[in-house]
């Protein structure tokens, strides 16, 4: 019994509009358009092609290339993206070819420096192949163009011929025989003679038509030019208009070659004895390098290394002054209770009694300032006013940045002491504070006056902790950090006892739960945590406080939950 097999169908606007997936290998039919896709199981239909037979592609096989030949040999190219045949098939075409020209890239670049060479050469005119100048040469048609425009103007002229000085009084056949007709027929006063009758026969009239030499004032009519003359000129090639052999001129064609050959010539080019002696820039390079590395015979000198610095000689010339110094130092006499006024230098000073210095500026030239006594007073007469800045104050800078100072100094103006840079320099023990950097003091702890409030090195930045798993609190760094539960099952944060961790009175830490686990808050034996409504984080990113009211005493602050 025949089994019929029916499909799935429907017109292509309800296929479009359905979209289904089609199982792979089922077929989906559109009765309107007679077409039909075969699914592939993931993609929709929409995204399916036609199925096509070879009638509705049109040709035969013979048409199309097969896969199994792309990219294979003996078999067709391949197209990438761009439409262009990959340079990974082009190989064989760069295989053997010299380390510099191996790829294509490097094979085109050398064709454009040929290319521009030969550019360069024929726009060249000056010099060339010892032409002085190129331009003056005439090229085949210009020289076609002269003989043909000299022939034409040579058979337009009348006077000074080939030694012709007027054509136009030369006859014509018709005429010279119009004449000899008539000459022929004259009898009286031709040429002199009264009667030609009595002169020579008609064969002696014959014999004068033959002749070359001295008729009708005419030299020679052998030089009288022919048309076949100028003809035989037009194919002279050896001393015509001043050109010893046309033959040498250069067709355009063979110039061509001969630049072509031009650049492989390395030996006596353009003045060059040898091209190949010429330095590249990497040479010139490396023979400076090579030369800055020298030390003797250079410029003159025979050796570099002995030479001194600025900065040597310097030094060198302040230790001599030095030892000269301690020298005449050795040679004075001791003077007992000495009274001195203008400027002194000393060496060294040992001063026993009390030492009052007066002046405006005390200027103190020492590597190192050091003072016994455990205390500095400073602005010591200022008994009844407030008006001198008063602190330590120090320069600093470098050439880009500038001249500035820095220090901590009392304010006159407001009583409050400041940490400051960028300052300038003070003036009568006044300071400027309106262009001045507030700098950044770091300090181990600060105690209020008042004794209340205690600052315990609290980060300004908060530390963040995480936990995986349940906790109890162990360090007394933990203090002001950020606690983050990350659990997806229940934990508990436990509080330990004072005598476990000694944290201070005030102290907070702060707990964040940041996954689905529910966190819990509880103290350890004999710890009192106090919260409302619960001790329990209420959800995911819920947090809570905790805060240390007394020893063994905390309270929970927060989002919590019973």
């Amino acid at each position: 019994m025949a089994t019929r097999m029916q499909q799935r169908r429907g017109t292509a606007a309800q296929w479009t509009a359905a979209n289904p997936i089609l199982a792979s290998g089922e077929i989906g039919f559109e009765t309107d358009t007679n077409q039909f896709k075969m699914g592939d199981g993931t993609s929709t239909w929409t995204a399916l092609s036609y199925f096509k037979n070879l009638e509705d592609l049109g040709g035969s096989l013979d048409d199309y290339v097969p896969l199994t030949v792309l990219g294979e040999p003996e078999g067709v190219a391949t197209l990438d993206s761009s439409g262009y045949i990959p340079v990974s098939q082009l190989a064989n075409i760069i295989n053997g070819a010299p380390q510099a020209l191996d790829t294509l890239n490097e094979i085109a670049s050398a064709i454009d420096t040929v290319n521009a060479a030969v550019s360069t050469h024929e726009n060249t005119h000056l010099n060339i192949h010892g032409v002085a100048d190129m331009t003056a040469l005439a090229t085949n048609a210009q020289v076609s163009s002269d003989i043909e425009s000299g022939i034409n103007t040579h058979n337009s002229d009348t006077t000074g011929v080939h030694g012709i000085a007027d054509t136009a009084a030369l006859a014509t056949t018709t005429s010279v025989l119009d004449a000899i007709g008539t000459h022929s027929s004259d009898t009286t006063d031709v040429h002199g003679i009264a009667d030609t009758s009595l002169l020579a026969t008609q064969a002696d009239v014959e014999t004068h038509r033959t002749d070359t030499t001295n008729v009708h004032g005419i030299e020679d009519t052998a030089n009288i030019v022919m048309q076949a003359d100028l003809t035989s000129h037009a194919n002279e090639t050896l001393n015509v208009h001043g050109i010893a052999n046309t033959a040498d001129l250069a067709t355009e064609s063979y110039a061509d070659g001969a630049v072509s050959d031009h650049n492989l010539v390395t030996t006596s080019v353009h003045g060059i004895a040898d091209t190949s002696a010429l330095a590249t820039s990497t040479d010139v390079s490396n023979a400076v390098d090579a030369h800055n590395t020298d030390t003797t015979s250079v410029h003159g000198i025979a050796d570099t290394a002995e030479l001194e610095t600025q900065t040597g000689a310097q030094a060198k010339a302040d230790n001599a002054q030095s030892a000269a110094e301690a020298t005449a130092a050795g040679l004075y006499a001791t003077i007992i209770s000495p009274t001195m006024s203008g400027s002194a230098t000393v060496e060294n000073i040992t001063v026993t009694g009390n030492l009052t210095v007066q002046g405006t500026t005390t200027t103190v030239d020492a590597t190192n300032l050091e003072v016994t006594d455990s205390l500095i007073y400073l602005s010591a007469e200022q008994f009844d006013t407030d008006a001198l800045d008063i602190g330590i104050f120090g320069a600093y800078g470098d050439v880009q940045s500038g001249h500035f100072h820095t220090g901590i100094v009392r304010d006159a103006s407001d009583g409050k002491w400041k940490l400051i840079s960028a300052g300038p320099e003070p003036v009568s023990n006044v300071i400027d504070f309106s262009g001045v950097t507030y700098d950044t003091l770091k300090l181990g702890g600060v105690e209020f006056s008042d004794g209340t409030q205690t600052k315990q090195g609290v980060a300004s930045l908060t530390p963040i902790v995480e936990k995986t798993a349940s906790y109890t609190l162990s360090s007394l760094t933990e203090r002001d950090t950020l606690i983050e539960v990350n659990s997806s099952s229940a934990t508990t944060i436990t509080i330990p006892a004072n005598s476990a961790v000694a944290y201070p009175v005030g102290t907070s830490i702060d707990i964040l739960q940041t996954s689905t686990g529910q966190v819990t808050i509880a103290g350890a034996g004999g710890v009192t945590v106090n919260a409302t409504p619960g001790l329990k984080l209420r959800t995911q990113w819920s947090s809570a406080t905790l805060f240390k009211r007394a020893e063994n005493v905390w309270v929970v602050m927060g989002d919590l939950t019973a």
